[in-house]
């Protein structure tokens, strides 16, 4: 429960003469808490070594927003409360887009339409009678132009748990160099499989045992719960997506939403309103997330996990989904790379990597999050284990199914 006597800020329309966190300085530079990280931009392509971050992102704001808030916008983007997507930076908008594709069309030629842009591909295979092939054949194709790309295209294949090829499907990554690959795998489990499972049945459990043996040892393929047969997501299994529907995404800095000892929430929801309402302006139908997390635990003195640790998160993520409803747009955590390399972050909801969490503060930590992000939402998050035993993998995957977790991956490190 969140505690009863913390009160979510009211906030109406921003006005700028009285916004206090811009009390001396509305446009022009900003002077960040952390110094940016300007080389994953330049590594993306988007801004040159000489760039100007301050000018830089005064000048999206510009292109993107057209009355004065994008003034707050930009105050924003330079402190680093909030971030856009890289293909939003970059002018493409679009982070990823999912597709259902038909065996017999060509399907290459249609990817080729997404793919130069950097935008994440998110494809179903379940209507294939040989998906491997079609994936190899993708994959191959994308690999060999990566250098053609300012970023080159990232790929999730899904298949449905009932395909008759999901055995080759599972085991397609058992003796790759990871190196040649852009393409994730995730399996969809239905209710159908759950229940062959409760009941022992012979076939099924074979392909459930397969399946804990490669998330033991290479951490695919990740799995998404759903009865929908056509599923299909973004690249990185974070929102479910309609065909050819695309992902606009932008996030958070929790990291920054601490003051005199104590979580933010008015600065927070002074940065969700004026994020949700200009996402809105850049698309119908844009997500916005966060990241830097962990990050704000530590400032707080508060463990991952921890009964605390959680009430934070769902302070934070309740003031974030208000201002989403208001725009009628949506909550879903997404990867958040970019920005969190770019002001030196953890990345989304995830733990610091130098700690090794319990995997109940991360399951804790998922299913919190999922009582505030969209219906059609996922989280996309991995679970960061060191060295896991399949009976940690088999733990996880029934805590997510019995707690609605939508989806998850591990990965051993």
């Amino acid at each position: 429960m969140i505690n009863t006597n913390f009160q979510i800020p009211k906030t109406n329309t921003v006005s700028l003469k009285q916004n206090v966190y811009l009390k001396n300085s509305i446009a022009g530079s900003v002077d960040f808490k952390n110094e940016i990280n300007k080389e994953i931009l330049v590594k993306r392509n988007i801004i040159s070594p000489d760039t100007n971050i301050n000018a830089f992102f005064d000048e999206v704001s510009n292109k993107l927003i057209k009355d004065n808030s994008k003034i707050l916008f930009s105050y924003y983007l330079k402190n680093g409360d909030i971030a856009l997507s890289s293909s939003i930076l970059n002018g493409t908008i679009s982070s990823a887009v999912a597709l259902n594709l038909a065996e017999n069309e060509d399907y290459i030629g249609i990817l080729d339409k997404y793919a130069s842009d950097g935008v994440g591909i998110g494809i179903n295979f379940s209507n294939f009678n040989n998906p491997i092939g079609a994936i190899k054949q993708i994959n191959s194709n994308y690999i060999k132009k990566s250098q053609n790309y300012f970023r080159p295209p990232a790929f999730i294949g899904l298949l449905n748990i009932g395909h008759d090829k999901i055995l080759d499907f599972i085991t397609l990554k058992d003796e790759v160099n990871y190196d040649d690959w852009c393409f994730d795998l995730s399996v969809v489990v239905d209710d159908n499989f759950i229940e062959k499972l409760k009941n022992k049945d012979e076939n099924t459990l074979k392909i459930y045992n397969t399946l804990l043996n490669s998330m033991k040892l290479k951490g695919e393929p990740g799995v998404i719960f759903s009865n929908d047969k056509n599923y299909i997501c973004d690249c990185c299994a974070a929102k479910k997506l309609k065909e050819n529907e695309t992902l606009k995404t932008a996030s958070i800095n929790l990291s920054n939403m601490f003051k005199n000892g104590k979580a933010d929430y008015f600065k927070l929801s002074k940065c969700a309103n004026i994020l949700a309402i200009s996402m809105k302006k850049i698309s119908s139908d844009a997500s916005i997330g966060v990241f830097g997390y962990a990050d704000l635990l530590k400032k707080l003195n508060l463990d991952y996990g921890s009964a605390g640790a959680l009430e934070v998160l769902k302070n934070c993520l309740q003031i974030i989904k208000n201002a989403c409803d208001k725009e009628k747009m949506s909550l879903a955590i997404t990867p958040t790379t970019t920005p969190s390399i770019m002001f030196k972050a953890t990345n989304g909801i995830e733990e610091d990597r130098k700690d090794r969490t319990s995997i109940d503060a991360k399951l804790k930590t998922l299913k919190t999050a999922y009582e505030y992000i969209s219906k059609d939402g996922r989280i996309s998050t991995t679970i960061k284990l060191q060295n896991p035993s399949t009976d940690d993998i088999d733990s996880i995957f029934k805590y997510a199914y019995k707690n609605n977790i939508k989806a998850f991956s591990v990965f051993s490190n």
